[in-house]
C-alpha cells in the first residue's frame, strides 16, 4: 500500500469499531476512535467565515481541537498548538488530515486510519486534499437493522434503517465505482 491513510467507508454496524481496534494493534497503524470531524464541522464551516482570515482559522482549529479532546475515548499524549496548526492549515480538510498525523506521530505510526462511515459524503473532498485508500465495509442490511434497533445511536425503525442502508450503499458502490481498483477494497462482515 502507498498511501498513508486509510478511510472506512459503507454503513455504521458494520464491524468499523472491530477492524478499527485490529488495525490499532499494528505498530505501523494509528486507528484512533473517531470524533467525526467532518461530519461535525462541513454542516458548520460557513460559521467560521472566511478561513483566509487568521482569526477565523484560528477559531475553527481550536474548536476542531476542543472537540477532538473531549471525544468519548481519549486520544492519549496528543496535545495540539493551535497557533502552529493555524499557520499550517488552509482548510477543514487539511485541519482534518493534521490532526489525525499528529496522533500518528504520538503513535509511532506510518499510517493513519479514520473509521468515520460518515465521511463517505465527502469523498470529493477526500480525494482532492488527502486521497486515502478506502476500506468498504459491507455487511448485509438485516444485521444492520438487528444491530442499529440494538444500539444507543441512530435509527430504530425498520424502515428508517433500510433508507439509510440502501442509500449509503447506493453512495458508496457509485463512488468505487470511479476508483482504480488498486485504491480500494471491500469487505463483507
Amino acid at each position: 500500500m502507498t498511501q498513508k491513510v486509510i478511510q472506512f467507508i459503507g454503513t455504521q454496524r458494520s464491524g468499523s469499531n472491530l477492524l478499527r481496534l485490529m488495525l490499532n494493534q499494528h505498530q505501523g497503524i494509528s486507528a484512533p476512535h473517531p470524533p467525526h470531524i467532518l461530519r461535525t464541522f462541513m454542516p458548520l464551516l460557513s460559521q467560521y467565515g472566511d478561513l483566509k482570515v487568521r482569526k477565523n482559522r484560528f477559531t475553527l482549529v481550536d474548536d476542531v481541537c476542543r472537540w477532538v479532546e473531549c471525544n468519548p475515548v481519549e486520544w492519549s499524549l496528543v496535545n495540539f498548538d493551535r497557533d502552529e496548526i493555524t499557520d499550517k492549515i488552509t482548510s477543514l480538510l487539511d485541519l482534518f488530515e493534521f490532526v489525525y498525523e499528529q496522533k500518528c506521530v504520538v503513535d509511532q505510526a506510518e499510517i493513519w486510519c479514520c473509521k468515520s462511515t460518515f465521511n463517505i459524503q465527502y469523498t470529493s473532498e477526500l480525494e482532492k486534499v488527502i486521497q486515502p485508500f478506502y476500506i468498504y465495509l459491507y455487511r448485509d442490511g438485516r444485521d444492520v437493522a438487528t444491530s442499529f434497533k440494538k444500539a444507543y445511536v441512530g435509527p430504530k425503525h425498520i424502515y428508517q434503517i433500510a433508507q439509510k442502508w440502501s442509500q449509503e450503499q447506493m453512495e458508496t458502490t457509485s463512488f468505487l465505482s470511479s476508483l482504480a481498483a488498486h485504491r480500494y477494497v471491500r469487505t463483507q462482515l
